[in-house]
């Protein structure tokens, strides 16, 4: 399983924290192919940080290891009569009609290093163009542009640029992305990776061991619903697989104990204690309702991903009643679960997961915009994870 569990960190913040120290940090960094981008980052990057020429970012792990980073700037790009763009799309560009020029953020350096996971790259990028969302939000402009090599040109086309023409120096070819309201650009590469049923995204993978209970999770709320759980209780079995399939979550566990309260309690506090580590500090829609029915069962669930552990759950079975009040205050959410009608306790207690999970779902889409400082679960995860500045001593 691929997990990105990083902070993105402004350089120019570690350049006023920490001065010299700052460059070994740096220079501990490998580029996955050894190209220019390390070179960048170990000699100029702080220096055009201090020139505010553009600003990096550094993606940085639990173990203080740069796992990748990326540049933006601003860059004024001519556009020729003949390039390969159509001249709607040069509208959207606002390209000045007198001097063919289009002002735009330029990502100037996307790096992931040896240690990360092939497909960092693409969240990095995502991460960028988040950023560059924000400053649009601020001062306007809608062009995203990237200089990249022949070998670059369909991997950036497969994540919505275009490409506009040879760069001057005829070595780099210009790629060219509009901001647009319609979705955001991290969704796309969400979506692209999911398909593709690679585990990417908001991860993690917790362990829980006590005398009752042996307990794995791994978790993916960036998934496509894949799921690979194995449990002595087929029920719960079942509804955790429920649960992934309608948040379309990708989730393994391994679950073994010794009785069923301590199996059904102790899997609702992996996974949940997974998915508040998963969530990883981008704005998100946060709260959602859903409901389902299922035969003669009627079950609404609502609930708000923020840091206001809260639970009022409607089950008849007290066993799975247990399970929904555990997840809930481990995640560190606000949960609802109401039984509209219903007689049979099976599809009372289906319709809730799945009403669970679609709401989830909903809940957990990344947002082009922050409302309120309560969108911020990484300050809960952060806590619960003791997390640390990357370059002060444990």
């Amino acid at each position: 399983m691929v997990s990105f569990l990083y902070s993105l960190l402004p350089l120019q913040q570690l350049v006023e924290e920490n001065g010299e120290d700052l460059q070994s940090f740096l220079d501990g960094y490998h580029d996955c192919v050894g190209s220019e981008q390390e070179s960048f980052l170990k000699s100029k990057a702080i220096m055009m940080e201090k020139k505010n020429i553009c600003r990096t970012y550094l993606a940085v792990d639990g173990e203080k290891r740069i796992l990748g980073y990326f540049s933006i700037g601003l860059r004024c790009i001519k556009i020729p009569e003949s390039d390969e763009g159509s001249r709607d799309f040069n509208k959207k560009m606002n390209v000045d009609p007198e001097t063919k020029v289009a002002r735009s953020y330029l990502i100037g350096q996307l790096s992931r290093s040896r240690a990360s996971s092939k497909g960092l790259g693409s969240m990095l990028m995502a991460d960028a163009i988040g950023l560059i969302r924000t400053a649009n939000h601020i001062v306007g402009y809608r062009l995203v542009r990237v200089d990249c090599d022949d070998t670059m040109v369909e991997y950036y086309s497969r994540h919505g640029f275009r490409k506009l023409k040879k760069n001057s120096v005829g070595e780099l070819n210009q790629m060219a992305y509009i901001l647009r309201n319609d979705r955001c650009f991290r969704e796309i590469v969400i979506s692209t990776y999911a398909r593709a049923g690679a585990m990417t995204g908001r991860s993690a993978k917790v362990e829980r061991k006590t005398r009752e209970t042996d307990i794995s999770v791994e978790l993916s709320i960036d998934g496509a619903g894949k799921f690979d759980v194995e449990c002595d209780i087929q029920f719960l079995k079942h509804m955790v697989e429920t649960l992934a399939r309608y948040a379309s979550f990708d989730i393994a566990m391994k679950a073994t104990g010794d009785n069923d309260h301590h199996l059904i309690e102790d899997a609702a506090i992996t996974i949940g204690k997974a998915m508040a580590q998963a969530m990883d500090g981008r704005p998100i829609e946060r709260m959602a309702t859903s409901t389902v029915v299922m035969d003669d069962a009627m079950v609404q669930v609502s609930l708000d991903l923020v840091d206001r552990p809260y639970a009022d759950i409607d089950c008849p079975d007290p066993l799975y009643l247990h399970f929904m009040r555990s997840f809930a205050m481990t995640a560190g959410i606000t949960l609802h679960v109401l039984v509209i009608r219903g007689f049979d306790d099976h599809h009372i207690g289906e319709a809730s997961f799945k009403a669970l999970g679609r709401a989830l779902k909903e809940a957990l889409k990344v947002a082009d915009r922050e409302l309120s400082t309560k969108d911020r679960p990484e300050v809960r995860v952060r806590d619960a994870r003791q997390e640390d500045h990357p370059l002060s001593g444990r």
